[in-house]
């Protein structure tokens, strides 16, 4: 009798173990995937908008012919890059754009104008992108606070990424 009791207690404790486990794996696993659906998503944005920058380039050069702006840009050692430092590198590119812009009016043209608008768009999805990944980022840290938590994402290697910044340039005149 006081070996069904020991027997019987150890169950009841491996199975509140193994509840406890799997519902935190379950919290985990879905702040995991919303992380990784949105840096996919952010992932095709980049790559949107270096297409797209691609093209005001040809325009850009087309009027601009003294100086090569973009010599880093078109150079393939970005393709090494996270996302988060990818989108860095963009933003300085897009940065130069928006500035040779307001300095050249001839830059003004009706394709050049629906590139920026495009670029404007693509930017406001990043945004919204970057937020929620932010957010599901700080929430997932906030669940790996405990130790519990923390054993259970080092056993299925969920881990905290880093966070985007969420300064974007503005075309001011779109």
């Amino acid at each position: 009798m006081k070996f069904y009791c020991i027997f019987l207690i150890l169950v009841v404790i491996i199975i509140s173990l193994l509840i406890i486990y799997f519902s935190l794996y379950n919290k985990l696993i879905i702040y995991k995937i919303k992380i990784d659906i949105s840096d996919d998503n952010i992932s095709s944005l980049l790559k949107q908008k270096k297409k797209k920058m691609e093209d005001l380039i040809v325009i850009i050069q087309k009027i601009i012919k003294k100086k090569n702006y973009f010599k880093e840009f078109t150079s393939n050692k970005n393709n090494k890059l996270n996302n988060i430092d990818y989108d860095k590198f963009l933003n300085e590119h897009y940065l130069t754009m928006l500035t040779l812009k307001e300095d050249n009016k001839s830059l003004n043209k009706a394709e050049a104008n629906k590139l920026f608008l495009e670029l404007n768009l693509i930017n406001q999805n990043l945004i919204a992108n970057k937020k929620f990944f932010n957010k599901s980022n700080n929430e997932l840290m906030k669940q790996l606070r405990g130790c519990c938590a923390k054993i259970v994402s080092k056993i299925n290697n969920i881990t905290v990424k880093n966070s985007y910044e969420l300064k974007e340039p503005k075309d001011s005149s779109l």
